[in-house]
């Protein structure tokens, strides 16, 4: 949250005390909304967090059932991802949960989706300034494998995660929504969604607003760069700027 605190010369004649019990009792409330209004890592799952196995070198995480082959369609796009993307999913510690429907009693996440990006935040105090910032850690992306064709789902949620990210994420620029707020998307987004919405009936259901269409025309752009540069190439070079800039 911005300049939470203003010091001006009201606030000055405040005890180091006093101040110290508001930013606590601050950092308190907003700490017991965090629990209330943002989901955590463990209730996203069906299975127990600790059932899933790590994949070496990723953020990858397998649930019990994940067969070879599945393992090897889950760890080919996550590799294609560019590397500054993995160094910031990494560093985010940013899990991505890979499980099949049938573990997940054969629903939808959501009831709708074959996955999804959540991010759980906190506010950290800068000492000896007076400014609060929110980041995103200990985020997961969760895939249903059997709906996962060539990475796009997990694609698509990394676009997500991109949109948080970018330009600095939340703790410089305020918005959870960087990449897909702009004043250059929106134009894109207004000019090219019917030609997105015809790359697949999947990518036409995700339209429906600049954030998910965000997030699928970065699926599109990783499973079909080829289909992107021809049919919206200002839209392959605006990912390609947003990107360099995790």
């Amino acid at each position: 949250m911005k300049n939470v605190y203003t010091m001006g010369q009201a606030q000055e004649v405040n005890t180091e005390s006093n101040q110290k019990s508001v930013r606590f009792l601050f950092a308190a409330l907003m700490l017991i909304v965090s629990f209330i209004i943002l989901p955590s890592v463990a209730s996203a799952h069906t299975l127990a967090n600790s059932s899933y196995r790590d994949v070496s070198g990723t953020t990858l995480k397998l649930s019990p059932a994940t067969d070879t082959a599945t393992e090897s369609e889950a760890i080919a796009p996550y590799t294609q991802l560019p590397s500054n993307v993995q160094s910031k999913l990494a560093s985010e510690n940013f899990a991505i949960y890979i499980q099949s429907s049938s573990e997940n009693g054969g629903l939808l996440m959501g009831g709708t989706a074959a996955g999804q990006c959540l991010g759980n935040s906190y506010l950290v105090y800068t000492q000896g300034a007076s400014k609060w910032t929110e980041k995103s850690n200990n985020g997961y992306i969760d895939v249903l494998s059997d709906y996962n064709d060539n990475g796009e789902v997990m694609f698509h949620e990394v676009g997500h995660f991109i949109d948080y990210e970018s330009y600095g994420g939340y703790g410089k620029t305020y918005s959870y929504y960087n990449a897909s707020s702009s004043a250059e998307w929106q134009n894109l987004y207004s000019r090219y969604q019917g030609v997105l919405a015809g790359y697949s009936a999947q990518s036409s259901a995700n339209l429906y607003n600049t954030a998910e269409a965000f997030a699928e025309s970065y699926a599109i752009y990783m499973c079909s760069p080829s289909w992107m540069a021809q049919n919206c190439p200002e839209i392959a070079t605006y990912i390609q700027s947003v990107v360099s800039t995790m």
